[in-house]
């Protein structure tokens, strides 16, 4: 695969394809309706059925409106992904607190799912676990 980046207008975010996976980086004010639009349109990508890992890079976001039961909803739709996906390692960047117990519940909520989840403060710390 090709490193490829495109900037994806309904989720606020940009998609960068690497060998094994993507990177994900968000920006601007997320809600959960992005993040959920963003999840689809990742998961009817042709590339998709190939990677082994997503980085979700949180860390330049200026606001989100993201709730606990946000979170749950991610989760299930993840859950049903990931019955079809197989293993999948979500990386998530964060770098305030409040942000970071919102990753962590969505992180709970993938436990037992074939789709291994953790929190990370740092692109770098979030790339080693993932490779």
């Amino acid at each position: 695969m090709d490193n490829v980046s495109q900037i994806d207008q309904i989720s606020g975010c940009v998609n960068s394809w690497e060998s094994r996976g993507l990177y994900r980086r968000f920006f601007g004010d997320v809600d959960g309706d992005q993040i959920i639009k963003s999840n689809f349109e990742l998961h009817a990508h042709v590339r998709f059925k190939e990677i082994e890992y997503i980085i979700n890079d949180f860390s330049q976001i200026t606001g989100l409106l993201v709730d606990k039961a946000d979170t749950k909803a991610f989760a299930v739709s993840d859950e049903i992904i990931s019955k079809t996906k197989g293993r999948l390692k979500i990386a998530i960047v964060v770098l305030l607190e409040p942000y970071r117990t919102l990753a962590e519940t969505y992180c709970q909520h993938m436990n037992g799912s074939h789709f291994e989840c953790a929190v990370f403060p740092s692109r770098e710390d979030a790339q080693a676990w993932a490779v």
